[in-house]
């Protein structure tokens, strides 16, 4: 197995908080399940990946206030609460080269209140794993199409085996330029980039191939990423074996998205029961 490759150092903050702010954040407004549901609903995420052939980019993905708020939480994550999340390619143990930080939990800060509204974005689906990411100066991730299994522990002591189904990438980044990288290149699609844009995400159906170019710009580029998983084995992974032999990328990943050993927890519903979400590495 590949050891990962940690980047040097840890990331700084990019935005203090003035002393004496008012408590109430526009963020608040996530709690409203009725409001979160309807606003969610109008993009209406299934039909829209339909008419794209299986990639949406959803702009206004939340109210603008609401967005500005989102932003701010995740430049207030505090350095110790970004895990590292990198490896190099090793076709052997089916890992693919990447590099970014990214963190479930940020203790003080909303990020437990902005994650919980992504599930919404599409009902349908019982287990979802969405995280919060940070790419600084060369973090990417190399072209591969998302397949993966996690075994997800209900609270009852069953484990489901589920596959992604769905990858939502939801932008943060205030005037992100074509030129700073870190773009998403739909290889599916043609090799099409797409530049970051605030308060817009992408959304695919799983398998689709896909990268994200190396960041080369002045300042950290801020999201959040994650799949809608379904029970069951969807796919084969071993097909991404023989794509990788005859040259048209390498295997479906098997990588931990914390960057981190063990078992990564996330309270999700599945009919009225709450579930303790696990992602292990399968490799």
């Amino acid at each position: 197995m590949a050891r990962a490759r940690v980047p040097a150092g840890r990331p700084g903050r990019s935005r203090s908080t003035k002393a004496g702010a008012p408590t109430h954040s526009p963020l608040d407004w996530l709690d409203d399940y009725e409001a979160v549901s309807a606003w969610m609903a109008r993009h209406d995420l299934h039909a829209a990946l339909e008419a794209g052939d299986g990639l949406a980019w959803v702009p206004d993905f939340l109210p603008g206030a609401v967005a500005e708020a989102a932003l701010a939480c995740l430049e207030a994550i505090p350095p110790s609460a970004w895990n590292a999340t990198a490896a190099v390619e090793d076709a052997g143990a089916n890992n693919i080269a990447h590099e970014f930080w990214s963190t479930k939990s940020a203790p003080g800060t909303a990020l437990a209140q902005l994650l919980r509204a992504f599930p919404l974005l599409s009902p349908r689906h019982d287990f979802t794993a969405f995280s919060a990411a940070r790419y600084d100066a060369r973090h990417h991730i190399a072209p591969h199409d998302d397949r993966a299994y996690t075994p997800v522990l209900c609270d009852d002591g069953a484990i489901v085996q589920c596959s992604r189904d769905i990858a939502v990438v939801y932008y943060l980044t205030r005037n992100w330029r074509p030129e700073f990288g870190g773009a998403f290149v739909d290889i599916a699609g043609g090799g099409r980039e797409y530049c970051p844009a605030f308060n817009t995400a992408v959304a695919f159906t799983i398998p689709r191939w896909h990268a994200v170019t190396a960041v080369v710009g002045p300042r950290p580029r801020f999201s959040v990423f994650g799949w809608f998983l379904v029970p069951g084995i969807a796919y084969p992974l071993g097909d991404g074996e023989r794509d990788a032999a005859a040259g048209k990328g390498p295997a479906p990943e098997r990588w931990l998205e914390e960057g981190e050993v063990g078992r990564l927890p996330q309270r999700c519903k599945l009919g009225r029961r709450l579930l303790r979400l696990e992602s292990r590495g399968l490799s």
